[in-house]
């Protein structure tokens, strides 16, 4: 039963419209016998005038001084006096790599409207000196393809979902490698191998770019004679 379970309340609020977080949380990663891996995954508010997190929140965030419970205020950022306000953090606190999230099924609310892009801007350039890896998780992509079968594949062969998220890359400015398109769960029960490995991959991906991000903000911990 353990390869057929049911669909978790995160699987469905992945094809939400709208962000459901209202909190930074961390989310830990187990192994099959329960450990806990040494990785963290971080969710939060996304970008939006009314209801999003503060920019200033998502650049203390990125530097590690917020630890996971944060409740955010969409109308003020966090403050030092705050308990959950880390004043040095450390290397393992920081984000290792960034990943938005847009809803292909309706970019047009999320990749044009004029706030956010100056939002998403602001955050581009205060995150551009350190080199961090941005990449944008296209959910709902298999609603934009165009097919006659269910073949997941086919996003991949697809004009339309192409066309999206070359329109995502231009307006993240991001290479289009960087778009990775993300069938989701809808009216399905159980969950399917297909959409399972596409997941499993891309979670392998953001694990790559966070890993190369970690080697190079590391080197100073390297030996100096280690070169030689």
């Amino acid at each position: 039963m353990d390869d057929e379970k049911l669909m978790t309340n995160n699987q469905v609020y992945q094809g939400a419209s709208k962000s459901v977080s209202t909190s930074v949380e961390a989310i830990p990663m187990r192994k099959k016998d329960g450990k806990i891996l040494p990785l963290r995954l971080f969710d939060c508010r996304g970008l939006n005038v009314v209801h999003g997190v503060p920019i200033e929140d998502i650049r203390l965030i990125i530097q590690g001084h917020v630890k996971s419970g944060y409740n955010i205020n969409p109308v003020a950022p966090i403050t030092e006096d705050d308990q959950k306000y880390r004043k040095d953090p450390e290397k393992k606190d920081l984000m290792h790599c960034i990943v938005y999230v847009a809803n292909a099924g309706n970019p047009s609310e999320q990749l044009t409207d004029e706030e956010t892009e100056k939002q998403i801007r602001h955050v581009r350039e205060k995150i551009a000196v350190q080199h961090l890896p941005q990449l944008v998780l296209f959910t709902n992509i298999d609603k934009v393809r165009i097919s006659n079968t269910n073949d997941l594949m086919d996003i991949f062969r697809s004009q339309g979902v192409r066309d999206t998220c070359t329109k995502a890359a231009e307006y993240m400015q991001i290479p289009l490698m960087n778009v990775l398109p993300m069938s989701n769960y809808h009216e399905e029960n159980l969950p399917t191998l297909e959409k399972d490995i596409l997941a499993l991959f891309y979670l392998l991906t953001m694990m790559q770019r966070a890993n190369e991000y970690i080697i190079r903000i590391t080197k100073d911990d390297v030996p100096d004679d280690f070169y030689d």
